[in-house]
């Protein structure tokens, strides 16, 4: 069955902002109620007519009725959002209709109907990722992300193994930065990550619904804040998703500096532990999407194989030259050959293996007069 139904949504405007919108926090739900409970006695004087229309607490419980739905700038949750609105606004036989179609609803190019597929180790490595007990959380959105997909998710949290593990979490929340010893202890784990030239996945908790309170989800720019207000509010302006923050190197030992209110210990800023991308995570309808990019994430490739791969195109690109070159000879040598009963023509050709680094040799067994 095939529903035909599209919606469309567009914002005057929306196409000629370059920067998003940062809207401001939403008003608790106790707030809210008190506001309207108190516009009841204003409605005379803001000429409403009879009854005055719903009063404040049908209004409370109309808008609170469903939870609300988020707008993130993250444009993969954008498509989980306009798929939640278009659910609320479409009629109810439509979305009947939508339920029996093969696909249902849905938004063109949609993340999470992606299938993202765990990669095979390298031969030198045992582990995926390593997590450690130091960082609260690391080990059990692993396991989240592998029961969402049915993957066998390889980690350790055995400081021993880290040379054998592919990649080292860091999961961003609100407590990373903020316990205290435990957070000191952590950071000496990630420089000892970094000295060993490790692929670092960031993996970060963002603040909104669906249980990220419980999750101490908080804000990216959290953890460049600092007591004394020096630091913490330009590293956090130059922060940005594509820009790793590098700050003036502090010449103070790292085992001499407090580590306080959250901040990433500025070692690790100036040696770009921010260099690569925050995998985002949000919850409810939202965390699916950010399972399917830790997922995929998780078999990125690093440095190192993205290195062995362009010398392996590098190599198929001269093999592809050679064959084309032989090919070309072949295509020549066909209108020049004579071929006589009592003679033997032979041509040596080099074949598209990988050893074939040395320009072919074309070699003809023909009486000259014949060529």
């Amino acid at each position: 069955m095939t529903a035909g139904f599209l919606l469309a949504a567009a914002a005057t405007g929306s196409t000629k902002r370059r920067h998003p919108r940062v809207d401001p926090p939403r008003p608790p739900a106790h707030q809210v109620h008190a506001q309207l409970l108190e516009a009841d006695n204003s409605y005379a004087t803001w000429g409403f007519q009879g009854d005055g229309g719903p009063q404040g607490e049908e209004l409370f419980k109309a808008l609170f009725a469903n939870d609300y739905i988020e707008w993130d700038r993250v444009g993969c949750f954008q498509d989980v959002t306009m798929r939640l609105i278009a659910t609320r606004l479409l009629p109810e036989e439509t979305l009947a209709a939508l339920d029996g179609a093969q696909r249902g609803l849905y938004v063109q190019g949609e993340l999470v109907n992606k299938t993202p597929v765990l990669k095979e180790l390298a031969s030198d490595k045992r582990f995926h990722v390593y997590c450690s007990p130091l960082n609260a959380g690391a080990a059990a959105v692993i396991d989240e992300v592998a029961r969402a997909f049915g993957f066998t998710v390889e980690q350790t949290n055995e400081m021993s193994e880290l040379g054998h593990c592919a990649k080292f979490v860091v999961y961003l929340t609100a407590l990373t930065w903020r316990s205290a010893e435990t957070s000191a202890q952590f950071a000496d784990e990630v420089r000892k990550a970094m000295d060993l030239g490790m692929s670092v996945l960031l993996v970060h908790e963002m603040p909104g619904v669906g249980g990220q309170e419980a999750r101490h989800g908080c804000e990216f720019k959290t953890f460049f804040d600092h007591p004394d207000g020096a630091r913490g509010p330009e590293a956090a302006k130059a922060a940005s998703p594509t820009r790793a923050v590098r700050a003036p190197l502090d010449p103070t030992p790292h085992s001499t500096r407090e580590n306080c209110s959250g901040s990433t210990p500025v070692d690790l800023v100036d040696r770009g532990i921010y260099s690569t991308i925050a995998i985002p995570l949000k919850g409810g309808a939202w965390r699916e999407a950010s399972m399917v990019m830790l997922a995929q994430a998780l078999s990125a490739r690093t440095v190192e194989e993205i290195a062995v791969s362009k010398s392996s195109l590098a190599a198929l690109k001269r093999i592809q030259m050679n064959t084309a070159r032989i090919q070309r000879s072949l295509k020549r040598l066909s209108g020049k050959i004579v071929k006589r009963p009592s003679k033997l023509v032979t041509v040596c050709a080099a074949t598209t293996s990988a050893s074939a680094e040395q320009p072919p040799e074309v070699a003809v067994d023909c009486p000259s007069s014949s060529v």
